[in-house]
Order: C-alpha cells, then sequence, then structure tokens
C-alpha cells in the first residue's frame, strides 16, 4: 500500500522537530530551569541575568505568586499596575489556560507559566502579539490515550519551527500534525 506523501510544511519543518525533540529528551527532566531563548554566546556575554532581563523574568521556586498572577502580571499591558487587581479577569482566564495545560502536560504550573513566558517573549521577537492563554490553547495537544505530554519539548518544536520561519499558525499545525501521528504509532 502506498502512504501517501507528506505536506511540504511537515517535510520541510520535520528535521527541526525531530532535533528538536531529540535535544529535548534529556531537558524536560529539568524542574527549574527554563529552556534558553537566547544563544549561548548571548547570554555569556551579557553581565548579569537580572540586569539584562530584569527581576521576574522567571517564576523561581521561592516566588510567593502564584503562576497565574505572575503571568498574567509579566505579559500586561503597559500602564496597567502588576499585582493591583486591574488584571483579575486576565489572571482568571490564565489560570484556566494553566489548568488545562496542567491537566495535559507533566509540568508544574510553574514550569508551564516560565515556558509561556518564553513563548511570548519569541513570538514578540518575530513581531507577534499572542497571550499566554491562547499560546496553552493553541499547543494543547491531547493525548488520545490520556498520557500526559511534555510541554518544553513542544515548546522546542515550536521555537525551533518559529525561528525557521513558519509563524504561529503553520507551527501550531505541525506540532498538531507531528504529535498527533506520533501518539497513533506509540505502542
Amino acid at each position: 500500500m502506498s502512504m501517501p506523501s507528506p505536506t511540504p510544511l511537515r517535510r520541510q519543518n520535520f528535521p527541526c522537530v525531530a532535533m528538536a525533540l531529540a535535544a529535548l529528551t534529556t531537558l524536560t527532566a529539568c524542574e527549574d530551569a527554563p529552556l534558553e531563548t537566547t544563544p549561548p554566546a548571548a547570554a555569556a556575554a551579557s553581565s548579569s541575568d537580572e540586569d539584562d532581563l530584569g527581576a521576574g523574568h522567571w517564576l523561581t521556586p521561592d516566588d510567593p505568586r502564584s503562576p497565574g498572577v505572575w503571568l498574567a502580571d509579566r505579559t500586561a499591558p503597559p500602564g496597567s499596575a502588576p499585582g493591583s487587581g486591574q488584571n483579575a479577569a486576565r489572571v482568571a482566564a490564565v489560570d484556566a489556560a494553566l489548568d488545562r495545560g496542567a491537566a495535559l502536560f507533566v509540568e508544574t504550573r510553574r514550569m508551564l507559566a516560565n515556558r509561556t513566558a518564553q513563548l511570548v517573549d519569541v513570538n514578540t521577537e518575530r513581531g507577534g502579539t499572542i497571550s499566554p492563554e491562547q499560546l496553552l490553547a493553541d499547543l494543547a495537544i491531547p493525548d488520545p490515550d490520556g498520557r500526559k505530554h511534555w510541554f518544553g519539548v513542544i515548546a522546542q518544536a515550536y521555537i525551533e519551527l518559529r525561528r525557521s520561519g513558519a509563524d504561529h499558525a503553520s507551527a501550531v499545525a505541525a506540532l498538531r500534525r507531528e504529535f498527533t501521528a506520533r501518539t497513533a504509532r506509540a505502542p
């Protein structure tokens, strides 16, 4: 039986997705460190992470804020006061997205918030403005057998697709095809 040929997008981006998945197999077990978004040389050239990134760039384990409050505050429009209650509806939306993500992914809500913040940054670098709750919804790829995916693997594959030129919708579509197909092939 002949198999249909893959779409041009899949054939073009499969090496990127495969490399990202292979590289992240070892990284996803690390709970506390967010994925690297800057090249190592650029990171080494910075004088200090806190000076370059600003306080609160990542939600640390000892931060008293909830992941939803931190992520909503971090991505709030300019001029809104963090933690002031101005973002109450936004916090509720982000919390709901993190709850849905926690049901689908292995990572904790804190790590989901950190990785989602990283994806917001990547989209901003690419000129996009996608909310964290939309990113989480778009990358929420359920497993038909009810197993949990590693969000870090999906996030890194998304980053690689975006850096290789795919727009948000194309990257999400490629990941959904890849992870749905992989799940269907798994024993």
